[in-house]
């Protein structure tokens, strides 16, 4: 180790289940991960909500968690992505949350997620 260099690295929760598919969206989510490695953050993949609850339950050194609005399966509801919102908030009230969303999902963010969410991410 250098002199000067942390002794504990920030490490990031990225859930999104498009992050290993070639679509626009995972291939913006990639980039984002590849740039915060480039910035020496520790970055946690999970490509489904359930492998996301996953890591939230197990993983209390998480320091920032990104959550994508919209996972596959939740329809207009969005009852995956609240469900990662609240379990987060549940275990840990302070952790940043960024939700990514594209703008046409604008209209479905309600005040109470953007409450629980600390910023937003225009994918």
């Amino acid at each position: 180790m250098q002199q000067g260099e942390p002794l504990i690295r920030m490490k990031v929760l990225i859930i999104d289940d498009e992050l290993s598919e070639q679509s626009a969206n995972g291939r913006v989510t990639r980039a984002l991960a590849e740039e915060l490695r480039a910035r020496d953050v520790t970055v946690v993949e999970a490509v489904s909500a359930e492998d996301g609850q996953a890591v939230v339950l197990s993983d209390p050194s998480l320091q920032t968690i990104l959550i994508d609005w919209t996972m596959a399966g939740d329809g207009p509801t969005h009852e995956k992505s609240k469900a990662l919102i609240d379990l987060t908030r549940s275990r840990n009230q302070h952790i940043p949350i960024f939700l990514m969303a594209e703008r046409g999902d604008s209209g479905t963010l309600t005040m109470d997620v953007m409450r629980k969410a600390d910023e937003l991410i225009w994918m």
